[in-house]
This record gives C-alpha cells, sequence and structure tokens, in this order.
C-alpha cells in the first residue's frame, strides 16, 4: 500500500520511527480517527530546518548548468569523472 505522497506505508512508518526516535518528530493520535498519527516536528526538528535549506540551496546551485566549467573546457570535453 502507498501513502498519497508515493512512499510505501511501511517504509513511510519505519522513518517516521526513527524520526520520532532520534527526537525530531513527535507522535500524537489524531482524534478524528483512531487508526490515524499526526507527527509534529520537535524544536530539535525545527532546528534542523537551516541546515536543510541550505542544502537545498546547494543542490539547487548544482542543478544549474555552470558556465566557468563549460567555457574553460576544450571543445568535445565532458565534464565529469575520467572514464574508467
Amino acid at each position: 500500500m502507498r501513502s498519497t505522497e508515493g512512499i510505501a506505508s511501511n517504509i513511510l512508518a519505519q522513518r517516521l520511527r526513527a524520526l520520532e526516535w532520534h527526537g525530531l518528530v513527535e507522535k500524537h493520535r489524531d482524534p478524528r480517527h483512531a487508526q490515524k498519527a499526526v507527527y509534529e516536528l520537535t524544536s530539535r526538528g525545527i532546528a534542523l530546518l537551516p541546515v536543510f535549506a541550505e542544502l537545498a540551496n546547494w543542490g539547487r546551485e548544482l542543478a544549474e548548468p555552470s558556465t566557468a566549467c563549460a567555457d574553460d573546457a576544450p571543445a568535445g570535453d565532458t565534464p565529469g569523472p575520467a572514464a574508467r
């Protein structure tokens, strides 16, 4: 079974348990639905938000094509690790 996010429910449950164990989220029962739970970031989890934001910025920068590397490479060369 998959969640609305497209993650298998057993994988999602495993990841949420790990986050809870590390003190990053708290699990609360949903009073309207007996079998549902609501997860909330703890202060420890909230403290990581700036770190995740910086990682996202770093990833976006790497995803953008770099003109500096392309301009310096000789014609026909492709950037990236050397072939083995």
